[in-house]
């Protein structure tokens, strides 16, 4: 499970980065670096990701299909499979993609939202 970030004790870190590294230049570029090189999971919730990122879980996603034919998109419902495509000799992948591979393929997927019950309510963060 990961660990809960103290966020004072991130504060911290913080303000004694920008006390004792004033040659780097502007603290909020070296922040934004050094958040991109080490945080590569920011990408919101509920957000489509290219199929060239892949779920690092398995579970269930929204897939969105493109129509070869007509050039239209539709989103369905999919399973990322990771242990049973492993157990089977496949590469992990989404049960729909290559369903019929002259007609469709996936391009994006996004992850299912949390139930109610495990969402803060409205306008909590």
């Amino acid at each position: 499970m990961a660990r809960a970030i103290d966020k004072q004790t991130m504060l911290d870190l913080i303000i004694e980065a920008k006390k004792t590294d004033p040659e780097a230049g502007p603290f909020s570029e070296w922040l934004a670096e050094y958040l991109v090189d080490h945080l590569p999971t920011l990408t919101p919730p509920n957000e489509w990701v290219s199929v060239e990122t892949p779920p690092t879980t398995q579970g269930w996603y929204h897939v969105a299909v493109l129509d070869l034919k007509t050039g239209k998109y539709t989103v369905e419902q999919d399973l990322y499979s990771i242990e049973l495509a492993k157990a089977h000799g496949f590469e992990p992948g989404f049960c729909k993609a290559n369903r019929w591979e002259e007609r469709e393929r996936i391009d994006y997927w996004c992850r299912f939202p949390a139930p109610p019950d495990r969402r803060p309510p409205e306008g909590d963060a």
